[in-house]
């Protein structure tokens, strides 16, 4: 259990080498915590890990987090302050994770943050500046149209190993706009 007083804590993936599983309760009753990190790595964690946290406002997870279930419950139970969960990876991973987890793990207050968003027709993407990069794909169409613009921001990229791997599309259709096509967009493919 952590019995620090910092307001702010990362939790490594290895402690002295050895990989970090984050126990039931950990935690609970940390009355300063206002935001967690969880590194990169870990893979688990257990219920009650949050509660009764009462100015807890932020917690960013792993992508690499596989095991949550009934682990999970009352995982930010008395937690009034929670606001933001980042996670580290696409809404895709988060679906595979969360559809385990126990109804009424997350408050319905607390908004979710992915590393991308993503269009309703599977183009993940990423906002940089004024602009847009597609840094993947993960619809089910075989013949694809990049588009020009995603929430009224021009289409200018797509990112490095945008469609690596994509075994579902067979043709794109590249607009005028896109201005760069990174190394490894579309290595086998």
């Amino acid at each position: 259990s952590y019995t620090g007083t910092d307001e702010e804590v990362i939790v490594p993936a290895e402690i002295d080498g050895k990989k970090v599983r984050i126990l039931s309760n950990a935690f609970q009753n940390c009355g300063t915590l206002k935001s967690v990190v969880i590194s990169e790595g870990i893979e688990s964690i257990d219920w009650n890990l949050f509660a009764d946290c009462a100015v807890l406002e932020t917690v960013s997870l792993p992508s690499t987090l596989q095991m949550c279930g009934a682990t999970t419950m009352g995982m930010f139970s008395n937690c009034p302050a929670m606001k933001d969960i980042y996670y580290n990876g696409s809404r895709s991973q988060w679906r595979s994770i969360s559809n385990s987890m126990v109804a009424g793990v997350i408050p319905e207050n607390v908004e979710i943050h992915f590393v991308e968003e993503v269009t309703d027709d599977g183009f993940a993407y990423e906002i940089n500046g004024g602009s847009v990069e597609i840094v993947g794909y993960i619809g089910s169409e075989q013949d694809i149209v990049v588009p020009t613009y995603i929430n009224n921001l021009p289409v200018v990229s797509i990112g490095m190993y945008a469609f690596y791997k994509n075994e579902t599309i067979h043709r794109v259709t590249i607009p005028e706009g896109i201005n760069v096509i990174y190394s490894y967009a579309f290595t086998q493919c």
